[in-house]
Parts: structure tokens; sequence; C-alpha cells
């Protein structure tokens, strides 16, 4: 199998231990590579500026993947996932032909999927553990990732096989938003979510909180004091000495 990976924005610029883990986590399903010259998918607010453009990127995206063999996208950010999904169900044959065109690429009879690291765990793509000491862990999957699940029917079994398959068997899952929406136009308020976040996993007794979002860590981070890992920080393929 060959991964692209699509580490999105966050993760690239202030996480790198996490970019870096991964590429090591995705190599464990096959061949992994970092998409060349991917695009932001700018968090799913180009459609406020103009109709058709976040089409567009997810296009140029999935074509650049495609364009070197890719069978599936992963993403390490619950907001891309839901971006790159929702584009590529939005896409259309003469948007597709069009980009393609300009990228001097062909158009695939098929564009690879987009999943998260996290489905490729759930899935039985990839064997990992979990690498961090925790007697109890809080499963954060953010609600992007809900929502590409189609909400909490469809995305809590996916948490529970996670924690299944990463050997975990005393965890709790986290809901309600972190506030980063909120993050720098109502910075209180953002606090007063993450906050609620902090009491529902300390009531808990949660040792530590494991995100499928960067954006989720950076705000708990800010105004929590929990021990926040992304998946990728805090898992690793199984065999890893």
């Amino acid at each position: 199998m060959r991964v692209a990976y699509y580490p999105g924005c966050a993760v690239k610029s202030m996480y790198r231990a996490a970019y870096e883990r991964a590429l090591k986590l995705l190599s464990a399903a096959g061949e992994a590579f970092e998409i060349p010259d991917w695009v932001c998918c700018a968090g799913g607010i180009l459609e406020e500026y103009k109709a058709g453009l976040e089409e567009r990127t997810v296009a140029v995206n999935l074509l650049l993947a495609a364009s070197k063999g890719a069978d599936v996208v992963a993403t390490s950010c619950s907001v891309c996932l839901g971006v790159l999904k929702r584009g590529a169900e939005r896409l259309g044959e003469p948007v597709l032909r069009e980009v393609a065109e300009k990228l001097g690429v062909g158009v695939p009879e098929r564009l690879p999927p987009v999943v998260h690291t996290a489905d490729l765990i759930i899935d039985g793509v990839i064997d990992a553990r979990l690498a961090v000491d925790a007697s109890r862990v809080a499963f954060y999957p953010g609600c992007r990732y809900i929502a590409a699940w189609g909400g909490l029917r469809g995305a809590k079994p996916r948490i529970d096989r996670l924690a299944e398959r990463l050997g975990v068997k005393s965890y709790t899952l986290l809901l309600g938003c972190c506030g980063f929406p909120l993050y720098a136009s109502r910075p209180r308020e953002a606090e007063r979510l993450a906050r609620r976040v902090e009491e529902r996993a300390r009531e808990a007794g949660a040792d530590i909180v494991v995100t499928l979002c960067p954006l989720c860590k950076v705000t708990l981070q800010r105004f929590t004091g929990l021990r926040v890992y992304l998946l990728e920080e805090a898992v690793e393929p199984k065999g890893t000495s």
C-alpha cells in the first residue's frame, strides 16, 4: 500500500515530532510519503470567500497524491479530514479536469480515499500500541472527526475500536468543543469551553488526553493543565523498541 501523508499546517509547523512520528507510523502500512507541494485546506473557510474554491483546493491535493500512485491519503488533523472528505464528495469531473490540466497530471479513474491516521489503526491496517504511561486515557477525537463519521453514533464505535487496537483497557470518550473557533476572537469564551473539557477529563480520572486534532491540542494546552498528546505522539507501531 502507498500512503500519501497530508500533515496539515498545524502539525507541520507546530508539532514537528508528531509529523515525523506520523510518517514512521504510516510506514507500517506500506510505503508512506508526504504529498509533494500540498496546499493548505484553510480549515473549511474557503467557501466563505468564493464558492467552489474549497473543491479546487481539495482537487489539487488529491490529484497530486494520485499522481504519485497513492492508494490512500492519511492526515493527522481531523479538521483537514473533514475538509478533504467533504471536498472530495462535491468534486465534479469538470473541476477535476480543469485542475489536473493546470497541474500537468492525469485524471485517475478513482481518487484515493481520505482517512485519519487513527482510521488505519482502527481498521487493522496498522498494528500499534500506546507508547505513553497512563492508567486511564481520555480520547478526544474533536468535533470534525465526529462529524466525518456522521455524528456520535458513527464515531463512538470507532474510538472504542481504537482503544481496543491500542491495548487501552481503561479509557473515556471526551466530548464538547475545545473552543478553538473562538481562540482569537473571543479567548475568554474559548477558555471557558476548554476548561469544561478539562473538568470532564478530571472527573473521569484520566491521566492523559489523546486527541485526533492539533487545533484541539493548541487550545487545551493554552487554557488547561491537562497532559495532551496528538495520537501520533502517543502511539507507535508494535515491535518498536
